[in-house]
């Protein structure tokens, strides 16, 4: 699968394989916008009213994830407060993706650096 994808304004796609590192926003682009994203992240919005499942799919489907979890040796998945990204990783663990880390942006920001806030 490309790593590249059609894009909206729910998903960025080009996961970074650079590192082996992914890291997921589930928020929208307007939690987004007020308080930054973490650096090299990709958006794959996920509310709580929606099914994980299928924001997951939407994500691979998109190019934002990658379909083969065998691409990625950790995992970082973020939200406002952790709730979602926990859903999220679920889902992630259930496919085969390994070394996942959940948290909110404040929690991971010092160790990952932020996106400037616009």
């Amino acid at each position: 699968m490309s790593s590249e994808a059609k894009s909206d304004e729910n998903f960025t796609p080009k996961y970074q394989l650079k590192e082996k590192r992914l890291i997921i926003d589930v928020r929208s682009k307007e939690e987004a916008e007020k308080t930054g994203e973490l650096k090299a992240s990709v958006r794959v919005e996920c509310s709580m009213s929606f099914n994980p499942e299928g924001c997951v799919d939407r994500g691979v489907k998109n190019g934002a994830i990658p379909a083969d979890p065998s691409q990625i040796e950790e995992v970082i998945v973020y939200c406002r407060s952790g709730r979602r990204a926990k859903r999220f990783a679920d889902v992630l663990k259930k496919r085969g993706f390994k070394n996942i880390i959940t948290g909110s942006i404040d929690e991971l920001k010092e160790k990952i650096g932020v996106v400037s806030v616009n």
